[in-house]
């Protein structure tokens, strides 16, 4: 679907792609003459000399100029660096692109961290694809920073027939990841009982959202890092109120206020 955007270009188009996965660096350069990666990997063309993630933002070094942007995950940063790279090849450089970018107000629910008493809440449920997943389980990671991890995931739509097998392979990622508590719903619940991790204690399976949930509440203790992560159509938005009214309120009247 990447490369479709570059079925409408001319041969000597110019045109930024992801370092990764190779292939599709590969098959761009067979479409155009002129191809840019960019990402974070050591062979990426555009990459930012450092960089780092924290619960407000992140910030990384490129051509020299540092750049900020509200949100959480070094994924944001990869996102970024395609908008500068477009920016420059059109003329704006990167001390004119840097202070606009600090301005950017992202859309709600991409990689929103919210506190809900003692937990750290990762939101990234405005969409959902493989590589999307991944991104967040390892801004969830970074997040965690030693604290329990639990993912609460949601069917990814519009997979096509390889949904099930990419479903099964992101389920992999979360038990290979060693993540400590995953409440699975549709799609992601058949994936893990299709590769045999039932017997798992790390895993709650749940047919709908609301059972997935409660569920979940029973197996944690209130300074877990959760992620939030489903399709947009599965509207899992709706359990930020139900932690804040488990967790907010719970954790504040336990330890009086002291933990923020």
């Amino acid at each position: 679907e990447k490369l479709a955007l570059l079925s409408t270009m001319k041969r000597d188009g110019w045109a930024v792609v992801a370092d990764e996965p190779v292939q599709l660096l590969d098959q761009a350069r067979e479409r155009l003459s002129e191809v840019e990666s960019a990402g974070l990997g050591e062979a990426a063309q555009i990459r930012p000399d450092r960089w780092s993630a924290t619960p407000d933002g992140v910030i990384w070094t490129w051509c020299g100029q540092e750049f900020s942007l509200p949100g959480f995950g070094t994924h944001l940063i990869r996102n970024a660096l395609f908008a500068l790279a477009v920016a420059r090849h059109l003329g704006v450089g990167p001390r004119e692109a840097a202070p606009r970018l600090k301005a950017a107000a992202l859309p709600p629910m991409r990689g929103e961290v919210r506190r809900v008493g003692r937990l750290a809440l990762l939101v990234d449920c405005y969409n959902a694809n493989p590589a999307s997943f991944r991104a967040a389980l390892e801004a969830l990671g970074e997040l965690a920073s030693g604290r329990r991890r639990a993912v609460l995931a949601g069917t990814m739509l519009e997979l096509g027939d390889r949904s099930a097998a990419l479903h099964e392979a992101v389920a992999r990622s979360m038990l290979e990841g060693g993540i400590e508590i995953i409440a699975a719903v549709g799609e992601f619940a058949s994936a893990f009982d299709r590769i045999g991790a039932t017997s798992s204690d790390r895993l709650i399976l749940s047919g709908t959202l609301e059972e997935a949930y409660s569920e979940l509440v029973g197996s944690l203790v209130g300074g877990e890092a959760v992620l939030l992560k489903a399709s947009r159509g599965m509207k899992f938005e709706r359990a930020i109120p139900w932690f804040e009214r488990d967790f907010g309120k719970r954790i504040r009247m336990k330890n009086s206020g002291t933990d923020g």
